[in-house]
């Protein structure tokens, strides 16, 4: 273990404060996940300082240190958490080593942020590069408050991941300077963002274009957005009347550009099409998806009128509407970020909870099997079906999940000798009925 650090409740906060990067594993000796792992932890710290890349892997043993694992709020092992500038997030990379070594890699590289001292310093490093975007930093200190604001956000920023494709840039010593000629702005659209969160969404709106030309490539980008209402033209690009339809599109996009996502999509994106009830032959459509509140997570979608050759999202949600896309009676319970740690560490209960993304195609084939598995227990109280949208909602510290769908269980605590609620278990079988309901009730500790 010389490649990993071995940290406590005594020099954790320390450690965790000097080390500009950190990989940290709360680990419990008995578990098997665990045993797996730590053979590939640590070749993959070996790497790290073998490439001499400036980061720490460490790792803590929960058992030894309940209280510093119930603070970091540790729901499984193994848990990997990252910290970058002392500030600390859940790891979102995968645990296979080649993954680990490019996630950690690039969140740990030298140029997350690049440092120039005037604009044209800036211009020719933008023009040297061939950055068709960027983002803009200008500070008078390398330390300051703020400036440490704007390095948290660059190395936070995965929706360029694995490819760093959009710089940030620090102009340093800005004191006097005028603004630069690719940054001249009108003044409703300056900004003075000194929080890394804000920075991150402000980055992340502002980044996408007006209309986003749905491919593989944006999928996280949209993901990501924090603009999480959405209207969708479904239209192919070759098909009669498509240039017409994009360029209404773009007239009102403009105006709601920061508020409203607007998304073209083609209809090979099969997936996309049947989320919102669509097939190609309903090709050219709009589809408005008005957000619901975050703790509630009941959103809405409307269908405009094709007839209508303008589109007027002022009026939503009471506007004309050619019909309502309705959402089915759904039995299983619908989790957000707040809730569901307070629902699968609940000591009484056991809880199966599927981690979904709506555009995923193997989701949707498993849903009404999933909601058949919800009816099948709905007269036990003491077992939860639930689901959480993993691209709606952020996961809590100390919680991932590596591909969509996942299902995870968390049986009860009290009444079970074996297994506690940080040692969920992983469903791998078949998507169906029969198969998740025989595993429910194979590791149920209330129905038995």
């Amino acid at each position: 273990d010389d490649d990993v650090a071995v940290l406590n409740g005594r020099n954790f906060e320390t450690v965790a404060g000097r080390a500009p990067h950190m990989l940290v594993e709360f680990y419990a000796p008995w578990c098997g996940h665990c045993q797996k792992f730590e053979p590939i932890y640590q070749k993959v710290a070996s790497h790290m300082r073998m490439e001499k890349i400036n980061v720490m892997l460490a790792k803590v043993n929960a058992i030894e240190e309940p209280t510093l694992s119930q603070s970091m709020g540790v729901m499984g092992f193994p848990s990997l958490y990252w910290y970058a500038y002392g500030r600390m997030r859940s790891y979102e990379g995968g645990k296979r080593n080649s993954s680990m070594v490019e996630w950690i890699s690039f969140h740990a590289r030298r140029d997350a942020v690049h440092v120039v001292h005037s604009n044209r310093e800036a211009e020719d490093l933008l023009e040297a590069m061939g950055a068709e975007e960027a983002v803009i930093g200008r500070f008078l200190h390398h330390h300051s408050v703020e400036a440490m604001a704007f390095m948290i956000a660059a190395e936070e920023d995965d929706t360029s991941y694995p490819n760093s494709s959009m710089p940030y840039v620090m102009v340093l010593e800005a004191r006097g300077l005028g603004p630069p000629k690719w940054h001249q702005l009108p003044p409703e659209r300056r900004y003075a963002l000194f929080d890394a969160d804000r920075i991150k969404s402000f980055v992340a709106t502002y980044r996408m274009p007006r209309v986003v030309e749905l491919t593989g490539k944006v999928w996280r980008r949209v993901l990501q957005s924090p603009v999480r209402n959405q209207t969708l033209l479904f239209s192919d690009p070759f098909s009669p009347g498509h240039e017409q339809r994009m360029a209404a599109f773009a007239a009102v996009a403009e105006e709601w550009f920061g508020k409203v996502l607007f998304l073209q999509i083609s209809s090979n994106f099969t997936s996309v099409l049947k989320y919102f009830g669509l097939t190609a032959s309903d090709f050219p459509a709009v589809v408005v998806a008005v957000a619901g509140h975050e703790e509630t997570d009941k959103g809405e979608m409307y269908r405009l009128d094709q007839s209508r050759p303008q589109f007027n999202l002022t009026t939503l949600p009471k506007g004309n509407l050619e019909e309502d896309v309705i959402y089915p009676d759904d039995p299983v319970r619908k989790l957000t970020g707040e809730e569901l740690e307070q629902v699968v560490m609940d000591p009484d209960k056991d809880v199966l909870v599927k981690f979904f993304a709506p555009w995923c195609g193997h989701c949707q084939a498993m849903r009404t099997a999933y909601m058949e598995v919800s009816d099948a227990f709905e007269e036990h109280p003491d077992l939860v079906i639930a689901e959480f949208d993993a691209t709606a909602h952020k996961l809590p510290a100390g919680l991932s999940i590596e591909g969509y769908p996942t299902l995870r269980m968390w049986p009860a605590e009290r009444g079970n000798s074996t297994r506690n609620k940080l040692s969920p278990l992983d469903y791998q079988g078949p998507r169906t009925t029969a198969d998740i309901s025989a595993f429910v009730r194979r590791h149920s500790v209330r129905l038995k």
